[in-house]
């Protein structure tokens, strides 16, 4: 699974990790932002961008987020890999050494065998997790997508049970959608290999992360991934950007294929969070979260969303 996850499980193919900032204009209309950016090969390609949505309301100040972050004890770790995940005796803790890291340890089993895999905790309070729970039961093959969310709602529950989501009250943890998490194959002999169940993490209604649930044949869960933070509300901070202005600042990915347009279905007040969990940020800022669909050359479409700060003087993600 990706590290970025909002309400669905995103893997973007053929993309490449690098970003690029052109010059951007918008029309006087204000409903279409072009923006250029240059591509692989080297030939400079322009992207229009158009918020195909309503603009939310903006109050003049919104609280930054301090992240307090979350720390599990060993024991605590080995519980929850068996309690909650299902992971079988014997199992070993590898400890993150690196300087600075988020990860803290790792709780691992022996993947070849039913209750194998590993468990990785995160000093943010993130949880991601590969193996074999064993939850549900879909004799048949897959379960179909409302058995998904069941499978995946009854797991949420669990995790709540164990107070491992995050622990302030404005905190919530929402269902968003079932989709295909996986395949193997090509064309005709391509076969779907697990579903994704998505979940928003919001705070007073802002997202601060994600989860996804991966569910395979048999019903039995095979993956899960929460990014999300253990916050604390701090002092507010001025918006200074407009949604129609914090537009100008997105940007479009280099990708293989060339992007013709973003069309842009809704945008939201979010959280700007790390796109890598190997960052633990000191503090979160507001922004504005737009969603919606690239289109590339050819026809192609792809679920995207990106997340811009809403304070001007602010250019990273997180401080």
């Amino acid at each position: 699974m990706k590290r970025k996850i909002e309400a669905v499980c995103l893997s973007l193919v053929g993309l490449v990790a690098i970003v690029a900032i052109g010059y951007l204009a918008l029309n006087e209309g204000g409903s279409i932002v072009e923006i250029y950016t240059p591509h692989l090969g080297g030939k400079g390609g322009k992207v229009k961008v158009t918020l195909n949505c309503s603009i939310p309301e903006v109050p003049g100040k919104l609280p930054m987020l301090s992240v307090v972050g979350r720390r599990h004890s060993h024991d605590e770790g080995l519980r929850i890999a068996r309690e909650v995940f299902n992971m079988k005796d014997p199992l070993a803790i590898l400890i993150c050494t690196s300087e600075g890291a988020n990860l803290d340890f790792t709780v691992i089993g022996n993947r070849s065998h039913p209750g194998g895999g590993s468990v990785e905790f995160f000093r943010t309070g993130a949880i991601v997790s590969i193996c074999n729970m064993g939850f549900g039961s879909a004799p048949n093959g897959l379960p179909s997508e409302s058995e998904v969310r069941e499978i995946a709602d009854r797991f949420i529950e669990k995790i709540q049970a164990n107070r491992l989501h995050p622990s302030h009250p404005a905190v919530t943890v929402e269902f968003s959608k079932v989709t295909v998490g996986g395949t193997s194959g090509v064309g005709n002999f391509s076969r779907i290999n697990y579903y994704c169940a998505g979940y928003a993490t919001k705070f007073n209604g802002m997202h601060i992360g994600g989860v996804g649930i991966d569910v395979g044949y048999g019903g039995k869960i095979v993956g899960f991934e929460a990014v999300w933070f253990e916050v604390e509300p701090d002092e507010e901070v001025p918006v200074t950007l407009t949604p129609i202005e914090a537009a100008k600042k997105l940007e479009i990915p280099i990708c293989q294929m060339r992007i013709e347009e973003f069309v842009v279905e809704k945008i939201e007040l979010s959280y700007c969070t790390p796109e890598s969990l190997s960052i633990f940020p000191q503090k979160l800022l507001p922004g504005y979260r737009f969603t919606g669909t690239l289109i590339f050359e050819g026809g192609e479409t792809f679920h995207y969303y990106e997340t811009v700060p809403a304070v001007e003087a602010q250019n990273d993600r997180s401080l």
